[in-house]
C-alpha cells in the first residue's frame, strides 16, 4: 500500500483535524479477495452536501490495481468512534486497517502500538504543502504516525458598526483571543436592547 495515498490527496482536497491513521500491523489481516487485497477503513460521518470519500477510495483502487478499500462510517460522537476504537484495538484483531480518528488521540494510540510509524515511508518535502499545526497534530515523539486529511477551522464574524461605537476600527483593531473577544462583546453592548444577539461555542472535550 503506497502510505503518501493520503498526503498525496490532502494536498488537493484540503488539511486536518481529523487524522487517517494506519493500524500497526499485524493488529489485523486484510482479506483477500480475487487474488488482491481488502482493507476496511473505519471513518466518521462527512458532514456536508458531498462525501468525497467513494471519490477518493475509486481514485486509490484505480491507481493500486488488486487493493480494494472498504469503507464503514463510524458512530457520530467522537467519544464514540473513541469507545468503539479503543475496545476493539485492544483486542487484538480490531477488524479494520485505517482509521480516521481525532488528533488528540494520536500520542495514545502511537504509546499503546496501536498506530504504524509513517516516518520511513515519508519522501522527503512530503509535509511541506500541509499546515505546520496539522503535522504537529500527527506527530509524537519526533515520529509521524498521523497524516494530516482536513482541517476544521473556527472563524469569528462580528458587527463592525457596533464595535466603532466602541472604538474598534476593523480590521485594524479585531479581538485576537478569545478574553478580549468577551471583553469586546460586553462592551459592545447596547443597553436595554434586545435585538442584539450573539452566540459562543466551546470545544471542550473536543481539541
Amino acid at each position: 500500500m503506497d502510505l503518501r495515498w493520503s498526503g498525496a490527496r490532502t494536498r488537493r482536497k484540503a488539511a486536518l483535524l481529523v487524522s487517517l491513521l494506519i493500524v500497526l500491523s499485524g493488529c489485523t489481516t486484510p482479506p483477500e479477495h480475487a487474488g488482491g487485497v481488502t482493507l476496511v477503513l473505519k471513518h466518521a460521518k462527512i458532514l456536508g452536501p458531498v462525501d468525497p470519500i467513494p471519490r477518493l477510495l475509486s481514485e486509490f483502487e484505480a491507481e493500486h490495481p488488486g487493493v480494494r478499500v472498504k469503507a464503514e462510517a463510524l458512530p457520530w460522537t467522537s467519544d464514540e468512534q473513541r469507545q468503539f476504537l479503543v475496545i476493539n484495538l485492544e483486542g487484538g484483531r480490531p477488524g479494520f486497517d485505517v482509521m480516521m480518528l481525532d488528533c488528540i488521540w494520536v500520542p495514545e494510540f502511537a504509546r499503546a502500538g496501536w498506530l504504524l510509524d509513517l516516518s520511513p515511508f515519508l519522501p522527503g518535502g512530503e509535509l511541506v504543502g500541509h499546515f505546520p499545526s496539522a503535522v504537529e497534530a500527527g506527530t509524537w515523539d519526533g515520529r509521524i504516525w498521523a497524516m494530516p486529511w482536513f482541517m476544521n477551522v473556527g472563524l469569528l464574524y462580528y458587527r463592525a458598526d457596533l464595535l466603532a461605537r466602541q472604538g474598534f476600527r476593523p480590521p485594524a483593531t479585531p479581538p485576537r483571543c478569545w478574553s478580549k473577544s468577551a471583553s469586546s462583546a460586553l462592551r459592545s453592548g447596547i443597553p436595554g436592547s434586545r435585538d442584539i444577539s450573539g452566540k459562543a461555542s466551546s470545544t471542550k472535550g473536543w481539541w
